[in-house]
């Protein structure tokens, strides 16, 4: 897991090809582009991002995470919580690990939250279960995907 801004990913970018990639066009976006919540593909299923709005307390308070991408949660507008746990230490599994939408539920508590205001990313592998969305307000975001 890693929570930065994306003013400091410069090692970040340095460290993969594909996060670069993403991160050069996660910057050029503004809320103005929000007019549809679609999926953007950078190198179709290998790296893509998917437009987001949240309605404050909509989202299910359970942890997820994912196998085959790297899940970079980059908030635009608003102030979020996302929570967190380790995968290895999950123990409630709420719903079975699905190969089509890449994502497996548990219902344990997090035992980390961190807060995102704009401008900031939080960055999930998948070792790393997080719960996103948590805000009693409208939130405008991008989550990206990077095939491992």
């Amino acid at each position: 897991m890693i929570f930065t801004n994306i003013n400091n990913i410069k090692e970040i970018e340095s460290s993969n090809p594909l996060f670069k990639m993403l991160f050069d066009r996660l910057k050029m976006v503004s809320i103005s582009d929000f007019n549809s919540l679609d999926r953007i593909d950078i190198i179709p299923d290998k790296v893509f991002y998917i437009k987001s709005i949240i309605e404050g307390g909509n989202m299910p308070l359970v942890l997820e995470g994912h196998q085959k991408y790297i899940d970079i949660h980059f908030l635009l507008k608003g102030q979020e919580i996302i929570g967190w746990k380790s995968l290895e230490n999950a123990t409630q599994l709420y719903k079975q690990y699905s190969p089509s939408n890449d994502c497996v539920f548990y219902e344990d508590k997090p035992t980390e939250y961190f807060h995102l205001n704009s401008g900031d990313v939080f960055i999930a592998y998948p070792h790393d279960l997080h719960c996103p969305g948590i805000s009693n307000k409208r939130i405008i975001k991008i989550i990206g995907k990077i095939l491992i």
